[in-house]
């Protein structure tokens, strides 16, 4: 009887730990780009789930945001940028397990190595690109969302 009981406390703090690493938050890498040149990043991005909403601080060009967010098929994220409002509303949960984002914004045209991913006769101000990329993944994944830039008045 002794055994199947440390057996059982030894299963029970086997569980815990294997839970626990699951919560780990998750950290993301945010660069911006604007017309070709690398600009300051937002202080904090708030992004939204399953009528869920939180605010996350970015420090130093990375942001935390919890495991939970993986699980959820659809977040929006928003952040403000030097003068523009960005809201991104085609992310998926699992895109947050990409540890590298960088968020490429133009005013008049995109870089030639994005031309392939921007519709004829887009209106490039009120576009965002963002590009997913992980260690040992090449290349990364090109997102492409039209109005999803507002400039402040």
């Amino acid at each position: 009887m002794n055994n199947v009981f440390r057996f059982a406390r030894a299963y029970v703090v086997l569980v815990a730990v294997a839970l626990a690493g699951q919560d780990q938050p998750l950290t993301v890498n945010l660069n911006v780009v604007k017309n070709g040149r690398s600009t300051p990043g937002p202080d904090e991005i708030a992004i939204r789930f399953n009528d869920r909403s939180i605010r996350i601080p970015v420090r130093s060009g990375k942001f935390e945001v919890p495991s939970e967010v993986t699980r959820v098929q659809k977040v929006v994220v928003r952040a403000k940028v030097g003068s523009s409002c960005i809201s991104l509303s085609d992310i998926a949960g699992m895109d947050f397990t990409e540890r590298d984002w960088t968020l490429v914004l133009a005013d008049k045209a995109y870089a030639n190595e994005y031309m392939w991913a921007i519709p004829r006769g887009t209106q490039v101000r009120s576009t965002c690109i963002v590009v997913f990329e992980s260690p040992g993944i090449d290349p990364g994944r090109v997102l492409f969302e039209q109005h999803c830039r507002d400039t402040e008045k």
